[in-house]
């Protein structure tokens, strides 16, 4: 499975912006970008006497290798609305006990599940 590495500023849902960029790193990219490193000829680095020039070189080398195994994409965002922040796994469960106790009432029809279940949905507000 694909795992993307954000670029610039963390986009929110909320923002106006339907598209953002992203490189794609994953095993395949992965492998690939090190089987380029491992077939370079980095004697070539060496060729200059100053560190700096030498530098430049490598660095040079390193950075195109990187562009082309983890080029960057322009991808859409999905513009869902953001779940909120109340709706997690306890209020669910709280939900479906409430919805459980409703059905026994129901069903029964008598004083104790009727009053279970208005003791739980004021317990609740």
């Amino acid at each position: 499975m694909a795992q993307f590495k954000k670029i610039g500023k963390l986009i929110n849902p909320t923002d106006n912006i339907t598209y953002k960029y992203v490189r794609m790193i994953n095993d395949p990219n992965t492998h690939l970008f090190k089987e380029k490193l491992r077939m370079t000829d980095w004697l070539q680095t060496t060729q200059y006497e100053d560190a700096e020039q030498c530098y430049d070189e490598f660095h040079e080398i390193l950075h195109s290798h990187f562009e082309s195994c983890f080029p960057v994409k322009k991808i859409k965002i999905n513009k869902m609305k953001p779940r909120p922040t109340w709706n997690n796994a306890e209020i669910k469960d709280i939900k479906h006990k409430l919805e459980a106790a409703e059905i026994i009432m129901g069903v029964k029809k008598d004083e104790n599940s009727t009053e279970l279940y208005k003791h739980l949905k004021n317990a609740f507000k």
